[in-house]
Protein backbone atom coordinates (compact mmCIF):
# COMPACT_ATOMS: atom_id res chain seq x y z
CA UNK A 1 0.00 0.00 0.00
CA UNK A 2 1.30 3.44 -0.91
CA UNK A 3 1.88 6.19 1.63
CA UNK A 4 -0.69 8.98 1.61
CA UNK A 5 2.03 11.61 2.23
CA UNK A 6 5.00 10.46 0.19
CA UNK A 7 4.93 9.52 -3.48
CA UNK A 8 8.05 7.40 -2.90
CA UNK A 9 7.05 5.23 0.08
CA UNK A 10 5.02 2.05 0.29
CA UNK A 11 4.65 -1.04 2.49
CA UNK A 12 4.45 -4.63 1.36
CA UNK A 13 3.41 -7.91 2.94
CA UNK A 14 4.70 -11.38 2.16
CA UNK A 15 4.58 -15.06 2.98
CA UNK A 16 7.97 -14.81 4.76
CA UNK A 17 6.26 -13.21 7.84
CA UNK A 18 7.67 -9.72 7.17
CA UNK A 19 6.08 -6.37 6.48
CA UNK A 20 8.52 -4.12 4.65
CA UNK A 21 8.72 -0.37 4.23
CA UNK A 22 10.19 0.70 0.89
CA UNK A 23 11.38 3.83 -0.90
CA UNK A 24 11.07 3.65 -4.69
CA UNK A 25 14.22 5.74 -5.12
CA UNK A 26 16.28 2.86 -3.71
CA UNK A 27 14.75 -0.60 -4.24
CA UNK A 28 17.90 -2.65 -3.61
CA UNK A 29 16.80 -3.18 -0.01
CA UNK A 30 13.82 -2.21 2.11
CA UNK A 31 14.16 0.69 4.54
CA UNK A 32 12.68 -1.33 7.40
CA UNK A 33 11.66 -4.94 7.98
CA UNK A 34 8.79 -5.00 10.47
CA UNK A 35 8.83 -8.27 12.38
CA UNK A 36 6.34 -9.86 14.73
CA UNK A 37 4.24 -12.23 12.65
CA UNK A 38 4.60 -15.99 12.97
CA UNK A 39 2.67 -16.95 9.84
CA UNK A 40 2.25 -15.63 6.28
CA UNK A 41 1.25 -11.96 6.11
CA UNK A 42 -1.75 -11.65 3.80
CA UNK A 43 -2.78 -7.99 4.04
CA UNK A 44 -1.43 -4.60 5.01
CA UNK A 45 -3.01 -1.17 5.50
CA UNK A 46 -1.33 2.23 5.79
CA UNK A 47 -4.36 4.53 5.78
CA UNK A 48 -3.13 6.37 8.89
CA UNK A 49 0.36 7.78 8.33
CA UNK A 50 1.85 6.79 11.73
CA UNK A 51 0.25 3.35 11.85
CA UNK A 52 0.72 0.23 9.74
CA UNK A 53 -1.74 -2.63 10.26
CA UNK A 54 -1.12 -6.12 8.95
CA UNK A 55 -2.97 -9.40 9.09
CA UNK A 56 -1.61 -12.91 8.93
CA UNK A 57 -2.95 -16.27 7.86
CA UNK A 58 -3.94 -17.30 11.40
CA UNK A 59 -6.39 -14.34 11.57
CA UNK A 60 -4.28 -12.23 13.92
CA UNK A 61 -3.47 -8.55 13.42
CA UNK A 62 -0.35 -6.58 14.22
CA UNK A 63 0.03 -2.82 14.60
CA UNK A 64 3.28 -1.02 13.93
CA UNK A 65 3.48 2.62 14.98
CA UNK A 66 6.22 5.13 14.24
CA UNK A 67 6.89 8.85 13.95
Amino acid sequence: MWSRKSAYSFVSDSYDTLVKLWDTRSLKASLYDLQGHEDRVLCVDWSIEQLILSGEADNSLKMFSFK
